[in-house]
């Protein structure tokens, strides 16, 4: 009996997560390209090319991830160079990367609930 109510929360909770995933919104298909580009390209390249992506869908979260990782390195980089400004920039840009992932997740979250 225990296996029979266990299997039946097991199809609700993963047919419950199929039903969030069609409700997600979609990047737009050139944003995806340059994202993948982006992934591919020199160091100093992706940064372009990521910022491309996001021109043309501001809510795409893994552009904005991306970005964000670009920054910690950047600042990491300049922390070990004891650069206080680059440092504080890049920093300041990991944290605006951020802060724009917490409001499209937020945004996400409206639709899904």
């Amino acid at each position: 009996m225990n296996n029979y109510i266990l299997i039946i929360l097991a199809f609700f909770y993963y047919s419950n997560s199929y039903a969030q995933e069609e409700n997600c919104p979609e990047p737009k298909k050139k944003a995806i390209k340059y994202l993948e580009s982006a992934r591919l390209a020199a160091s100093n390249q992706k940064k372009s090319l990521l910022m491309e992506a996001i021109k043309i869908d501001p809510n795409y979260l893994e552009a904005y991830d991306e970005l964000a990782t670009i920054a910690d390195r950047e600042a990491e980089n300049a922390f070990n160079k004891g650069e206080a400004g680059g440092l504080k920039n890049s920093t300041a840009l990991r944290i605006s990367y951020w802060k724009k992932i917490v409001e499209i997740l937020k945004q996400i979250l409206r639709i899904i609930l």
